[in-house]
Formats: C-alpha cells, structure tokens, sequence
C-alpha cells in the first residue's frame, strides 16, 4: 500500500469513525473502536468483533466495508438528493452541487464515493451490513 492510498484510507475511516464502522481483519469482519496516533504519528486501530479485541492493528491490515454507490435504493437515492444544494439564476438554470450534509450522509450510510473498492482498498458491504 502506498503512502497516498494509506492518507486517503486514514482520512475515509476517520470520517466514518462516528458511524460504527466494519472492517475486515485477518478473515474477521470487526468493528473500529478506536483510532491511535503514536509518538512516531504512526496511527493504529483498535478493532472489537464481539468476543475479542485487537489492539494496535496497523491500517495496511483492514479494508473497510464499504457500499457501492451503483447499489443505492431508490429510498436511498431520495434521502441523499435532499442532502444536496441547487441554485437557480431565475433563468431557468439550476446548478446543483454537494453540500457538506451529502458528504456526511454518505459517510453515514457507508457509500464508497471515494472510489476505495475499485482501489481495492476497501471491500463490498454484504447487502444486510449497516442496517
């Protein structure tokens, strides 16, 4: 794993962190429980999967679950365009963009919008994952 993909990862599960993560350990899907920086600014996760605890996993280990946004519901797919801004110059024209509630709603329902499967960075979400 390179040190781009390690920031782009680091930065996609700290934004996920509040929303209960999966990740997969070792053949184990596992939960982030907490994320570590040492002294070195290394960071290690400490990962839960219901009966044990691993402490001081290194990121090159994990790959989140992640969903693809091809898999959104149509339920889904309204939820996220609520999320998002339009402007209109009274002409007719209307300009929609992201907004940062888009991001966190993604965030939140675990979308891969960062295109980390396709990196292979991240694996695909069992459809039942994140109910």
């Amino acid at each position: 794993m390179t040190s781009t993909d390690k920031e782009i990862l680091l930065s996609d599960l700290c934004a996920r962190f509040p929303y209960t993560v999966c990740v997969y350990l070792d053949d184990k899907v596992t939960q982030i429980k907490e994320i570590k920086y040492d002294t070195r600014n290394e960071v290690y996760f400490t990962l839960v999967d219901g009966s044990k605890t691993y402490i001081g996993v290194d990121i090159e280990r994990i790959k989140p679950f992640l969903k693809s946004l091809k898999n959104m519901t149509p339920k889904e797919k309204m939820e996220y365009e609520r999320t998002l801004n339009i402007l209109e110059d009274g002409l007719g024209t209307k300009l929609t963009y992201t907004s940062y509630y888009a991001i966190e709603w993604l965030n939140e329902h675990h979308f891969d919008f960062r295109g980390l499967i396709e990196k292979g960075l991240a694996i695909e979400a069992p459809k039942d994952m994140y109910k």
